[in-house]
This record gives C-alpha cells, structure tokens and sequence, in this order.
C-alpha cells in the first residue's frame, strides 16, 4: 500500500471514530498497522490534532492547496 493509500485509511478511521465521538458513544478505537487506540470524549482534541496532521500530510504529498498570504486592510 503506498503511503499516500495508508494515510487516506487512517484519516478515514480516524474521522469515523471523531464522528462516533461526537454521536454519543462513550469510547471509541482504532486500529493502526495492528495498534489499536482508543479515544474518550475527552480525547476529542487529540483525535482532532491527530485528523489535522493526517490531512495535512495528505495535502503535502499531493501538492494540495496551501494558506494563502495574510493580507490586512485598515
């Protein structure tokens, strides 16, 4: 699996378990190359920080949109 693939399936994962996080469901768990983790309603910030770098990663790889300049009107 090319690692562009392998990143796709985690941040697939992780935003399922975010999602069932947000639903209601007390605890959550997923599995990475045979490592499980599991995440609480009070590990949403992690999760979230985690979905981050993976997106970020992803957009990296495949050259995908950057921020933008700052531009500032007075």
């Amino acid at each position: 699996m090319t690692q562009l693939a392998t990143l796709q399936k985690r941040l697939d994962e992780a935003e399922t378990a975010y999602h069932a996080l947000m639903t209601g469901e007390r605890i959550v768990s997923i599995s990475i190359e045979g490592r499980g983790q599991s995440y609480t309603p009070a590990d949403m910030v992690k999760l979230q920080a985690y979905i981050t770098r993976l997106k970020n990663e992803i957009a990296r790889l495949t050259g995908g949109p950057r921020r933008g300049p700052v531009l500032m009107r007075f």
